[in-house]
């Protein structure tokens, strides 16, 4: 939110078509409430000022600036290291409970209450999710080739502007597209892993 106000000042919905125009069909649409949330926030740390702008039509809005300290706080953020998933895994945390009912129904003599394999089926569920997501990332909408004159980012006319200052929206589409795809492939990567170990240990 702070990086879409370091652009100018703009009402919540204006931060919403931001959000969505930029980030397209790679992240889920932001809510409009949610946007409010944040910046009530964001103004009661400091962070943003508003001042309400008269309706040209419509109902008057309050239209949202960032502060010094706003941009102090962005500037932090982007040079704080992201959290990295390391030892977090929901599908981790399925697959042992799996384990275990798998375990206690063989001990109980009631295989067909649990289902032996129950680790087997959370595995390819998971791996069926992965392929859909796959698929859906190559269904998608093409990158465009050129920016257009609407781009949230403007284009330099400078060549020696920073390379930074050259992306446009499709540009950085592009690079969160690839972003998921890898991290969908490594998925199913870990997951031919997962599977061997289990097959060899006769739990699948």
């Amino acid at each position: 939110m702070l990086a879409l106000l370091d652009r100018g000042p703009a009402h919540g919905y204006e931060l919403k078509r931001a959000h969505d125009d930029l980030f397209g069909d790679v992240a889920p649409p932001i809510n409009v409430g949610q946007i409010y949330v944040t910046l009530t926030r964001l103004e009661r740390d400091g962070a943003v000022t508003h001042h309400v702008a008269e309706g040209s039509g419509g109902p008057d809005r309050k239209v949202y600036e960032l502060t010094d300290t706003g941009r102090k706080s962005l500037r932090g953020w982007l040079e704080e290291p992201s959290d990295l998933p390391v030892g977090k895994s929901d599908v981790v945390q399925r697959l042992v409970a799996g384990l275990i009912y798998d375990a206690h129904a063989a001990r109980d003599g009631e295989p067909a209450k649990a289902g032996p394999g129950s680790a087997a089926r959370t595995l390819a569920a998971h791996r069926s999710r992965c392929l859909r997501a796959l698929r859906a990332l190559a269904e998608a909408a093409p990158v465009r080739d050129s920016p257009a004159e609407d781009d949230l980012i403007p284009q330099p006319a400078d060549p020696a502007a920073p390379a930074a200052a050259h992306f446009s929206v499709a540009g950085i589409g592009d690079l969160l597209r690839d972003a998921s795809v890898l991290h969908l492939e490594a998925e199913l990567r870990w997951l031919d892993i997962v599977e061997a170990r289990l097959a060899q240990y006769g739990r699948t």
